[in-house]
């Protein structure tokens, strides 16, 4: 059947009207995207914003806040351990660490809760590192609608020329996993790196040792001497004060902890062994402790007959404090001086 000239033109119009119709829509659709874009890329920005706070700071401020109260909980957990289970005293690094990562992350040991066992030890309650990640977990999810997990897998701690004496350095591994309406990020392997400080922690390596030779702890805490000029005052003040001192000789504080004494020239640390201490005093061992629990420096270059001295003022019969060369040497504790009082010195050679 032969299409008219009327059908021809109808069918032509209509095809018109679909064009102009298509071309008006079209603008639109565009329109739409172009908008859309702009908005995708700031909720990525945002995101990756928030990522780069989690990593570059919140982390090691947590990391700092968490270590400091988890030593200290460890420590506590370690005195229950005393009479309950001495095996469970670190000896090696590697098991110092698997424990204060428990302690840290989870208030817990070996899958029991420090806070709500017989251990009673509440220092890491509602403080625990993965208390924090949820903190920071349910804050992204309700300010801005970011999903965002933790996951700690361990840490290792350490002294070096970074860190000194007096802080330990901290390096948290762990994967992160966030997610938004538009985006997905995972992370697996993540390394934190920061520092805690170590004044004010009590001395685990004080306390057992006290606590194995005297039938009870004596509890001293990290505080340095402050002391510029060391002479026979200053080394009284140290003694009474039960206060510690950097020397290159000794082991730091991690080596104390797993009763490894090699020498730590960056970060060694010492302190003397107390009056109160002294009615199990051994004989012709220096009073320096890591000397004197560790059975050293009674040795340490001899002169002739005598390798060990009593201190005037300090030595009593009752605390029968020993020294032996190289501490009493004056880049230690300089007591080789005379004066008008001690015209021979203040120190006594303690006979073998």
């Amino acid at each position: 059947m032969a299409v008219g000239k009327k059908g021809i033109i109808f069918t032509m119009m209509a095809i018109v009207m679909v064009t102009i119709v298509l071309f008006a829509i079209r603008p639109q659709m565009i329109s739409h995207s172009e908008r859309r874009i702009p908005v995708i890329e700031s909720r990525v920005d945002v995101a990756n914003s928030h990522l780069s706070y989690l990593e570059n700071s919140y982390l090691q401020r947590i990391l700092r806040y968490t270590a400091f109260r988890g030593m200290n909980a460890y420590v506590e957990f370690l005195r229950h351990q005393y009479n309950d289970d001495p095996t469970n005293f670190p000896r090696t690094t590697t098991k110092m660490n698997l424990q204060f990562f428990q302690v840290m992350a989870n208030s817990s040991m070996n899958g029991t809760c420090l806070n709500c066992s017989h251990y009673q030890i509440y220092t890491m309650e509602n403080h625990t590192l993965n208390d924090k990640l949820g903190e920071f977990k349910q804050v992204s999810k309700d300010f801005l609608n970011i999903n965002i997990s933790v996951i700690p897998r361990s840490l290792t701690l350490f002294q070096s020329d970074t860190t000194g004496p007096w802080e330990i350095g901290i390096i948290l591994n762990s994967s992160i996993e966030m997610n938004t309406s538009i985006a997905q990020w995972n992370i697996t392997e993540v390394n934190t790196t920061t520092t805690f400080s170590i004044l004010g922690v009590e001395d685990w390596f004080g306390t057992r040792n006290t606590w194995a030779f005297s039938g009870a702890p004596s509890i001293d805490y990290i505080v340095p001497a402050n002391v510029t000029h060391w002479n026979r005052e200053a080394l009284i003040g140290h003694i009474n004060q039960h206060t510690f001192k950097y020397e290159p000789t000794a082991p730091n504080f991690i080596q104390r902890f797993i009763e490894n004494y090699n020498q730590s020239a960056c970060c060694g640390i010492e302190a003397a062994i107390q009056p109160d201490l002294a009615a199990y005093a051994f004989t012709n061992i220096s009073f320096i402790d890591y000397c004197y629990y560790g059975r050293l420096c009674n040795g340490s270059n001899p002169l002739g007959f005598f390798s060990l001295y009593n201190v005037t003022g300090i030595s009593t019969s009752a605390y029968q404090f020993k020294i032996e060369p190289y501490h009493y040497a004056k880049e230690r504790y300089n007591l080789t001086y005379r004066n008008e009082t001690y015209p021979d010195g203040i120190l006594v050679p303690v006979e073998r």
